[in-house]
């Protein structure tokens, strides 16, 4: 491996600097990662300490968006939740059951989220929303101002927002723990 290699496979036009941006590269890979996982373990010990009762209505929309989403993910792969269910030899009523535990949980989790959200007043700001809707909007290759019409018109800016301030939140408990 040469400079010549690193013309050939990279923008660099020597391999120093190739293997400075890969360390580069993982060294923020890991941080993220660093970051997330911290974030992960005050959530939970938050969460799992909390003895409160989660009302049923409230387990049952977090267990059919768990069920949707997963309906999304199987989708992408070409692959219909009917069928998923009959290759894993089970039956919507036991999957329902299986996810039971974890929507519970995730139900509590955001409702923590929101009460921490609430109690410290952490909001979405006009131009935090304008980033995101762009970084999407690029991530998709469409246009800013098509993407934030076909955004609203979809109902869709409620999950960006909620995105923002459930990141935003996140970052006030890292700081704060």
């Amino acid at each position: 491996m040469d400079d010549e290699f690193a013309k050939d496979v990279s923008e660099f036009d020597t391999l120093e600097e190739l293997k400075t941006d890969i360390t580069s590269k993982l060294k923020d890979a890991a941080e993220d990662r660093a970051k997330y996982q911290l974030r992960q373990d005050i959530v939970s010990k938050i969460v799992d300490s909390i003895e409160v009762e989660m009302p049923a209505p409230m387990v049952d929309t977090q267990l059919s968006d768990m069920i949707h989403n997963l309906e999304g993910r199987l989708s992408s792969q070409g692959i219909t939740l009917e069928n998923y269910l009959k290759f894993a030899n089970t039956n919507m009523e036991d999957l329902r059951e299986k996810m039971q535990l974890d929507a519970v949980w995730t139900a509590k989790m955001n409702l923590v989220m929101e009460t921490i959200a609430k109690a410290e007043d952490i909001k979405a700001t006009d131009e935090e929303i304008k980033v995101e809707a762009e970084k999407i909007a690029k991530y998709y290759n469409k246009d800013l101002d098509e993407f934030q019409k076909m955004i609203e018109s979809q109902g869709q800016l409620d999950f960006i927002i909620d995105q923002i301030v459930r990141e935003k939140t996140l970052q006030f408990l890292a700081d704060n723990a």
